[in-house]
């Protein structure tokens, strides 16, 4: 999207159809029309062979990459194991180690967070940070309170890591609202395979009466619910720019996630959100979003001003064209 913006032809192969990508492989093969490959998404057997074409034909390689593709496909593996369907185990089990070959095919990077960095470190790879976009205009938000507060959390439920984030978030939610007597609304959405832990967890629990904690699943109107929302919390150990945190800055909200190397090139703590370390931490900040609505409101627009500033379709097409030319140059 961003390289149509500016203007570039652009052709793409579809990975995830079989005879779709081997029709456009051969039409890639005999065509000499290409100047660059940009590969995005996974790592598989696919993606290992553009790269084997590209060396063939010459061809420079860019990879852009949304996170860690081989700790991704690892955790998928364990997920599949302890759902004990063991053909997905051992079918994710085999793309990363694929996925690991690959890696060592790359030469030149499009990461979306600088903390990508890291997994060239003992390599000679080119590397420049292009950021993940977020597709909308910002949109404004009353930052006014009603009797009860409204707190949501989104998360890729697939992940063992991100659901156990959630979990995370449920018991420290119930602490907060079992300490302050304050009436809070939680909802959670997202789907995947460790959405029934998170039930099981839910379940075996005795809620505050003042706090109502509610699973929604697949949400398909996810714009409906930030808007309906008044603070955002987060909590992953597994994300590089996770799109709840970008889209939350689209929809100007005052938002709580935990503190990482990740999260922290993403929210300025005190300035365009808040960060925490622990429970302690959570109870206190997220107390004083709740308390004060110039807080909220300053956090929200300073929040939103970042996503114009770094994270809209606009800001990053300039940049992924800056990036582009200088590492063309160097190609």
């Amino acid at each position: 999207m961003p390289l149509l913006g500016n203007g570039h032809r652009v052709e793409v192969i579809n990975t995830s159809l079989r005879i779709k990508f081997l029709y456009d492989v051969c039409i890639f093969l005999f065509s000499k029309k290409t100047d660059l490959m940009i590969i995005i998404g996974g790592f598989g057997p696919k993606q290992l062979v553009l790269s084997y074409i590209c060396r063939l034909k010459k061809l420079p390689m860019i990879v852009r990459m949304g996170g860690n593709r081989v700790r991704d496909l690892e955790s998928m593996a364990f997920s599949f194991k302890k759902n004990h369907e063991y053909f997905k185990w051992l079918k994710f089990l085999a793309h990363s180690k694929i996925a690991k070959v690959f890696m060592k095919k790359i030469k030149v990077a499009f990461v979306v967070n600088a903390s990508l960095s890291k997994l060239f470190h003992d390599r000679n790879v080119k590397i420049h940070t292009v950021p993940q976009f977020c597709e909308g205009n910002v949109q404004t938000k009353t930052y006014t309170l009603g009797s009860t507060v409204r707190i949501t959390t989104i998360s890729n439920l697939k992940f063992y890591e991100k659901a156990q984030g959630v979990i995370w978030l449920i018991h420290a939610v119930i602490r907060y609202a079992s300490k302050t007597g304050r009436k809070i609304k939680f909802k959670i959405a997202g789907d995947g395979v460790h959405l029934k832990k998170i039930k099981q967890s839910l379940n075996s629990i005795d809620l505050p009466q003042n706090l109502s904690i509610k699973l929604l699943g697949f949400v398909l109107n996810v714009n409906d619910l930030y808007e309906k929302t008044d603070i955002l919390l987060y909590h992953s150990t597994h994300d590089a720019t996770p799109n709840v945190i970008l889209e939350s800055k689209r929809f100007s909200l005052p938002i709580l996630i935990n503190r990482c190397v990740e999260f922290e090139s993403l929210v300025k703590d005190r300035t365009s959100g808040l960060l925490y370390s622990n429970q302690e931490e959570f109870n206190n900040k997220l107390d004083e979003l709740i308390k004060d609505c110039s807080l909220r409101e300053f956090l929200g627009k300073n929040s939103a001003n970042d996503f114009k500033e770094r994270f809209s379709f606009f800001a990053v097409k300039n940049t992924l064209e800056k990036a582009l030319h200088s590492m063309l140059g160097k190609l």
